[in-house]
């Protein structure tokens, strides 16, 4: 018996476990998760009954595509491992397997795969229709979709405090004397269709080689586990963020050097011809914006050119730089600060817009503008529409890397971790690593050092140290992005001995 509960409303499934594994006599023998992401199938796999058949069948299946791959993964995982013995001597117990996500074309899909370990052969996933959910152990609860939406983390939580002060009787186990069995820590895996995250709800202090003690209250864990953005499709994790809003057209005053009907470049009208647009004659540059009173910060830009010759005749190579200045106002297109550049071939339609984020996105500018130039002879230059956005949100992250089985106890360990270097991050500050051997219940810190900037893609790869952990044989990493940096992390490598 474990705690294991899943639950499913329209576009978002919550699975929640603890991680105590214990001997048949209700002694805790290990930590480990239950449930595993499997972000390149856009699904979550978590087990109960033995922890050793779950937990290698859960890693084994890393790799599918689909839920699909996922399901004939774990069933022909499954096969492989009870043939090799791995439940000889088990005994009678019942084993599951459940499968939660998305398919390709974003269908909600719930499955389930039971078996006790004397079947002959691994029975086939079945798949269960909504509504549906499952509290393991059973406890008598009741839910609503705006109840448990409303604070995920704190309904699941409360569901596993109730779990674990519940004493559970099974007569194969413990002489059949009650036992209490939910421990360790809870983890809550969110599975939607664009991303998964998994975070840390609660925290017991239960110990190795003792019985849970129910009456332990459990520690205050904070935001150990922040959420994370999976984005499958190029293999990568990263925090999760906000678009910024856009600034309406009509706060701030025009400043620009065109001169002819200047009111269009902020009247919300992006599609039109350069007859209706505003314009400077024999012009290679040009330069637009507003004047805010108190200044605003700027996340990005997106400039419209016109429908017809976009920003100029011909395909002259076309610059946007976005500046910002504070004081007086720019006597001329670069007069200001550069907070961002785009370069691109200039097209007869521009209508789409092109955007230009912002470097800086915390320092507020009286006067931001765009500066637009072309490479060509000079000619008359068009602009339909300049449109500023509000700096978006990022979050600091913290995730922790699937834990993995050493073959006997270690009790040190290093990193290799490739990560995106856009955003400049200074290692030991705006990233740091943390190791741990015996599961994640305790982290050695670690110093990280640039290994090299020019790896795969432009990607910087980076070392730590080989530190000292508290011994044991369940290795994992813990990686976090600070002060708000948009950090996209795309490998981690663990070495113990």
């Amino acid at each position: 018996m474990t705690a294991l509960n899943i639950i499913q409303f329209p576009g978002v499934f919550y699975m929640f476990c603890d991680t105590a594994v214990y001997d048949k006599s209700a002694v805790v023998t290990q930590f480990k998760p239950k449930i595993y992401p499997v972000p390149t199938a856009r699904s979550a796999i978590g087990h109960s009954g033995s922890g050793d058949l779950g937990r290698l069948v859960s890693l084994s299946v890393q790799g599918a595509r689909s839920i699909r791959e996922l399901l004939a993964d774990t069933k022909r995982a499954a096969k492989f491992y009870i043939e090799q013995g791995l439940l000889s001597g088990y005994g009678p117990y019942q084993h599951k397997f459940f499968v939660a996500g998305f398919s390709d074309e974003g269908e909600q899909q719930f499955w389930i795969m039971d078996f006790r370990p004397t079947v002959d052969d691994v029975p086939d996933f079945k798949r269960v229709d909504p509504p549906w959910g499952s509290i393991q152990p059973l406890i008598q609860l009741d839910y609503a979709e705006d109840e448990v939406g409303a604070n995920p983390d704190r309904f699941c939580r409360m569901v596993l405090e109730r779990q674990r002060a519940l004493p559970v009787i099974t007569e194969h186990w413990n002489d059949g004397t009650p036992s209490y069995v939910v421990g360790g820590a809870g983890i809550l895996v969110t599975v939607t269709p664009d991303t998964i995250t998994r975070k840390v709800i609660a925290s017991w202090p239960d110990v190795v080689g003792q019985r849970i003690n129910a009456k332990a209250p459990a520690r205050d864990v904070g935001a150990a586990f922040p959420g994370y953005a999976l984005d499958t499709t190029n293999g990568l994790v990263k925090p999760t963020s906000t678009t910024g809003t856009l600034i309406s057209s009509a706060t701030g005053t025009l400043i620009t050097n065109t001169t002819t009907r200047t009111s269009a470049i902020f009247d919300d009208v992006t599609d039109q011809p350069s007859s209706a647009a505003a314009q400077k004659a024999s012009a290679t540059s040009f330069y637009a914006g507003k004047t805010y009173l108190g200044g605003k910060a700027i996340g990005k830009a997106i400039v419209y050119g016109t429908n017809n010759i976009g920003f100029v005749s011909g395909t002259p190579s076309i610059t946007i730089n976005l500046r910002g200045k504070n004081g007086t106002a720019p006597s001329s297109a670069s007069d200001g600060t550069l907070l961002g550049t785009l370069t691109f071939t200039g097209t007869s339609d521009e209508s789409a817009g092109r955007t230009v984020n912002s470097s800086d996105t915390t320092t507020a500018y009286d006067h931001v503008f765009v500066e637009v130039t072309q490479s060509g002879s000079a000619g008359t230059m068009c602009l339909a529409e300049v449109q500023f956005y509000a700096p978006g949100t990022t979050s600091n992250m913290t995730v922790v890397t699937t834990a993995q089985t050493a073959d006997a106890s270690v009790e040190n360990a290093s990193c290799l971790i490739e990560y995106d270097n856009t955003a400049a991050p200074t290692l030991n500050t705006d990233l740091t690593v943390e190791l741990s051997c015996d599961g994640g219940s305790t982290w050695s810190t670690t110093t990280l050092t640039l290994l090299t900037a020019y790896g795969q893609g432009g990607r910087s790869m980076a070392k730590t140290d080989d530190v000292a952990c508290t011994a044991g044989t369940s290795y994992t990493a813990r990686i976090k992005t600070l002060n708000n940096k948009m950090i996209e992390i795309y490998g981690v490598a663990i070495s113990v001995h």
